[in-house]
């Protein structure tokens, strides 16, 4: 007999007691009040409650048929017709009760003794009453099932009895068919037994696989394989027994006390192998379903758990209730395909198991199983492996997720200013550069650079925090007042840039009309507004202010500078800003090339000081002009720069005078003693011939000639 066990079960009171008293540490098993809410099909459960009524009403006919036909016995009988029945009933009573069962998906299979049960059956009873004993006898023991520990429907138990009865049916008429009249020791006799046999195994098997097909507990395929990677065995022994016992029965009966030992060592052989074969799977399933957890957010690892717990343990329903770090819940919940769980609520066997990671709770993870009995040690055990497997995952995605929180804040926190919020000088940079490559090269871009004026008074009168507040302002109006596509960033104390990518180029009324449209107007017209709406007034720390700002105006094609070399040039049009305290300046070339100058100048004086033709001495006589006579010559240091051409003192000289006295004596080792005291003296005459034959002797000039 092969039978489904898919239908939810109602659990009697008393079983709870004793479900407690086997709940392992760390573990609660309870029965689920209420019907929480789920969503499954509920297609397959009516097929199966239309299939229910076809096979009793077809089973009761034909056993009411069996019973009416004339008997049909075999001539060596050893039992009376009534004898044979009843035996015939015991035997199948019997058999159900000694069935075996193993997990299939989300349901479960019984297999019994059935076929043992129909060869002695038919070699005791007539032919015809066997489908009724059979109906009977099934009933009978799925009756008793259900009440010690099974608790199956009344509907489910006619269904099972049926499904064997019309097997029975099948078997009598084929091995009627094959064998006839012939004896029961007979060969003939013995094919048609075997031949029967398997009729019953076909029957049984395909309304079970038709039966757990339609409540879709697996796929049609597995079932096929399952069952009969089950069964076949177990057919194979059931038809030897079967034929055993009717040989000894008519030769010899009292070698039937030996065969309690035998059944009990086929049975024993029966359980080891369907069990081993469960417990590969399992772990198949558990191998599959933990290689198969992700390493992403937690709701994709919850998911995939509770995936995978429906397929390991043949669950109807998984919860799984993670435990944040704060404290709060959150639940995540799956139910078996195939199941209308609002319909059958979910009463039945649940084993809830503490996840912990190290000693840290993690969750809790909690399995409805579908086996309406109670939980055994290996479910216990795998859904404690499952849930330590699920907990590790679970702690990785958290961690996962922590370690994202934190990489997209230090990730924001160095491209942004704390204070105001805006980009930094570095992401402005990086932001600006691919800003600029992806503009076409000819497009004008525009850089405004804005510094507040006499900040440091803010500071030095209100404090930081009012300073800070000040800045804050400043970054709110000034990105109330940035466009689509700009750029608004903080450099750095009271420095901020807006970056104009989409400058557009406008003429005004002082444009000649041949001359190309500049993009300066517009540039011009954005930095004069941000100069009047960023001094607006506003109230900080009780007081009402008004910022007074510096902007630098700089434009450059896409195409041919940085964003590095705009700060820069914006920042020398700030400065000419701050020199001529305006409100607006723009950069201007010039005032860049004299700047580079200057600081170069000192670096190119030590090279010329160490070069032998660049410093010079030029003398330029002096004439009495009454006499007319030479009174003396008048020296005068040159510098034949290489790339400027020559210098007069006046462009070099007042700076050498404002060296400090650690840079005269850096310059004094490289010989600027001697140049140092000429250029001190080069501003007035030297009047004295020996004052001046004194001073080139100092200087140890050769063939100068005084009287020329």
């Amino acid at each position: 007999m092969i039978a489904s066990a898919v239908a939810s079960r109602l659990l009697r009171p008393f079983t709870g007691l004793g479900r407690l008293l086997r709940a392992a540490p760390g573990r609660v098993l309870r029965s689920a009040p209420g019907r929480p809410p789920g969503s499954g099909h509920t297609g397959g459960k009516g097929a199966v409650h239309a299939l229910t009524p076809i096979l009793i009403v077809a089973a009761v006919l034909i056993a009411v048929v069996g019973l009416l036909l004339p008997v049909h016995r075999q001539p060596d009988a050893p039992l009376s017709s009534l004898a044979g029945f009843g035996v015939a009933f015991l035997l199948v009573v019997g058999g159900q009760l000694a069935r075996l069962r193993f997990r299939l998906g989300r349901g479960t299979v019984s297999v019994s003794w059935g076929e043992a049960a129909f060869v002695i059956g038919f070699a005791l009873a007539p032919a015809g009453w066997l489908p009724a004993a059979t109906l009977i006898g099934a009933a009978a023991a799925w009756a008793l099932i259900s009440w010690l520990d099974d608790h199956r429907r009344r509907g489910e138990l006619l269904h099972l009895a049926a499904s064997q009865s019309l097997g029975s049916a099948g078997a009598a008429v084929v091995t009627v068919v094959v064998a006839g009249d012939a004896s029961l020791t007979s060969a003939r006799m013995q094919v048609g037994l075997v031949a029967g046999a398997f009729t019953y195994l076909l029957i049984t098997f395909g309304l079970a696989v038709l039966t757990l097909s339609l409540h879709r507990d697996a796929p049609a395929g597995q079932i096929v394989v399952r069952v009969l990677n089950a069964k076949v065995p177990m057919v194979v022994g059931n038809v030897l027994v079967g034929l055993g016992a009717l040989f000894v029965l008519t030769r010899e009966p009292l070698w039937l006390f030996g065969f309690p030992p035998a059944l009990w060592l086929l049975q024993r052989t029966y359980r080891y192998h369907l069990r081993a074969d469960e417990e590969r799977r399992t772990w198949e399933a558990f191998a599959r379903a933990t290689a198969a957890l992700p390493a992403g957010t937690e709701a994709e690892v919850a998911a995939a758990g509770a995936r995978g717990a429906l397929d390991v343990f043949g669950a109807r329903r998984v919860e799984i209730d993670v435990l944040g770090p704060d404290g709060s819940h959150r639940r995540y919940a799956t139910d078996c395909p195939g199941r209308d769980v609002d319909t059958e609520g979910l009463l039945g066997p649940v084993i809830t198991r503490t996840m912990a990671v190290a000693g840290t709770p993690v969750g809790e993870l909690t399995v409805w199983l579908a086996e309406p009995t109670l939980p055994v040690t290996r479910d216990e055990l795998a859904v404690s492996a499952y849930g330590d497997a699920l907990a590790g995952a679970l702690h990785d995605a958290a961690a996962h997720e922590r370690l994202a929180v934190l990489d997209a804040r230090m990730a924001h926190e160095g491209g942004h200013d704390p204070l105001t919020g805006l980009i930094n000088r570095a992401a402005l940079l990086s932001q600006g550069d691919r800003l600029l490559r992806e503009r076409d090269r000819d497009r004008h871009v525009a850089l405004l650079l804005l510094d507040l004026n006499n900040f440091r008074e803010v500071n030095a009168t209100l404090g930081n925090q009012a300073g800070d507040d000040v800045l804050r302002t400043v970054a709110e109006r000034l990105t109330d007042l940035a466009r689509e596509g700009d750029l608004v960033a903080r450099l750095g104390d009271d420095e901020f840039v807006l970056l104009l990518p989409n400058i557009a180029t406008l003429t005004d009324s002082a444009t000649p009309l041949h001359e190309v449209p500049s993009p300066w107007p517009q540039a011009l017209r954005r930095a004069r507004e941000l100069v009047e709406q960023l001094a607006q007034p506003m109230e900080i720390a009780g007081v009402r202010l008004v910022v007074e700002l510096g902007v630098g105006v700089v434009i450059c094609k896409a195409g041919c500078s940085d964003l590095a070399e705009m700060l820069r040039k914006g920042g020398i049009a700030l400065a000419q800003a701050k020199e001529l305290k305006v409100g607006v300046a723009t950069y201007d070339s010039n005032r860049e090339a004299a700047g580079t100058d200057d600081l170069a100048l000192l670096a190119e004086l030590r090279d010329a000081l160490a070069a032998d033709d660049q410093l010079v001495l030029a003398l330029q006589p002096e004439v009495d002009l009454e006499t007319g006579a030479p009174a003396g010559v008048e020296a005068l240091i040159r510098w034949k720069h290489p790339r400027r051409g020559p210098l007069s003192p006046a462009a070099f000289v007042e700076a050498v005078e404002r060296l400090s006295a650690a840079d005269r004596d850096v310059l004094a080792v490289l010989g600027a003693g001697r140049l140092f005291g000429a250029l001190s003296r080069s501003r007035r005459l030297l009047r004295s011939p020996t004052a001046l034959a004194e001073w080139l002797a100092d200087f140890e000039v050769s063939n100068v000639d005084l009287d020329a």
